[in-house]
């Protein structure tokens, strides 16, 4: 996994066929802000939910483009993320976010 040591809170991601680079992320309790590059031909989306199952975040980046986006990460626990266009995320583009306490 990305590990966000020492009150780092920003990470790069890729958006590629079917996959998102790092697909595993640890961090702590707070702001996050990824830069996701979409590096294929085919528009993707991020879906970012929380421990209780309720999306914080859902943004679509078109192909071979970057977005920032910064997302409130305040409880500890997993975070899935996804693409949430069809079939891409049965096809293994999703992962997961760990939140720790301060």
């Amino acid at each position: 996994p990305a590990v966000l040591q020492g009150g780092e809170n920003r990470i790069e991601m890729k958006a590629d066929n079917f996959s998102f680079d790092p697909n595993s992320i640890q961090t702590t309790a707070g702001q996050l802000e990824i830069t996701l590059h979409n590096t294929s031909n085919t528009a993707h989306n991020i879906t970012i939910v929380n421990p209780q199952g309720e999306v914080l975040l859902s943004r679509d980046i078109e192909p071979l483009a970057e977005e920032q986006i910064q997302v409130s990460l305040d409880q500890p626990g997993t975070y899935e993320f996804y693409c949430d266009k069809r079939f891409h995320p049965s096809l293994g583009m999703k992962g997961e976010i760990e939140v720790a306490t301060r």
